[in-house]
């Protein structure tokens, strides 16, 4: 194979406070006893880096400033451990926005009329998105964004619940 291999890990950063507790700096490996050697590292991978402030650190999204080494050390423990986050396939993403906006179809054609059952309704099926979400993030570490099945619910019932008032004639008041 020629050229270079190149591929996205995703990973979840431990907070701060766990990264910290299985980082030992040199001078404390040094130091350090054989029977506290085999604690601190008995069954682990090691991964040796320099961690100075403002040398190789990363912006982590919550605004943390992460060490490359400690990247590294998270994404190789995320790989052993088979706990890499996972996409949806885009037929999948396709297949559950599609799902999201039938759902609301539904509700708005179904309660199109109701206003208030209708708000009610795509409020829950809403929630139950963002719960699936999390849900599956939790569970099977997969990670799916629930911003377009939640869009895709409210604008297909509201959409819908508008083509029901006008075929019946009543006004949005």
């Amino acid at each position: 194979m020629r050229g270079e291999l190149i591929g996205d890990l995703l990973i979840q950063m431990p907070p701060t406070s766990v990264i910290d507790s299985a980082t030992h700096d040199l001078g404390e490996v040094m130091e350090a006893s054989d029977e506290l050697l085999g604690e601190w590292f008995d069954g682990s991978a090691i991964v040796v880096g320099f961690s100075a402030p403002g040398i190789d650190e990363r912006q982590h999204p919550d605004g943390r400033m992460i060490h490359g080494c400690a990247l590294h050390a998270v994404g190789l423990e995320t790989l052993i451990n088979g706990g890499t986050l996972r996409l949806p396939r885009n037929i999948d993403a396709v297949v559950i926005d599609l799902s999201a906006a039938a759902l609301g179809v539904l509700a708005g054609a179904w309660l199109g009329l109701r206003r208030g059952w209708l708000l009610g309704a795509l409020t829950i099926i809403g929630v139950g998105w963002i719960a699936a979400s999390l849900l599956a993030l939790n569970r099977d570490q997969y990670l799916l964004n629930p911003v377009v099945p939640v869009v895709g619910t409210l604008l297909g019932g509201l959409l819908s619940s508008a083509i029901a008032r006008v075929r019946h004639g009543r006004s949005d008041t």
